[in-house]
């Protein structure tokens, strides 16, 4: 019932991290070369993502998005 959150991201950056590390054991994955994007609510996830683990993606690449202001 619930969904991630733009304000408090660290439980859906911890998911994602586990997923990725699991992909990176089971397929050859270039690590440098990691870029994070996404469309519709994930485009502001992909801004979160990024900037909480900036040297883990080569980019960002989020589609028509806007940061919530602050």
């Amino acid at each position: 019932d619930s969904t991630w959150s733009i304000e408090q991201p660290s439980d859906d950056i911890r998911s994602i991290l586990v997923i990725l590390t699991e992909v990176a054991e089971a397929y050859n994955v270039d690590t440098d070369r990691i870029f994070v994007s996404g469309l519709s609510d994930g485009r502001t996830f992909s801004y979160a993502l990024g900037l909480h683990c900036p040297n883990l993606f080569a980019g960002i690449a989020p589609i028509a998005t806007a940061l919530p202001p602050r």
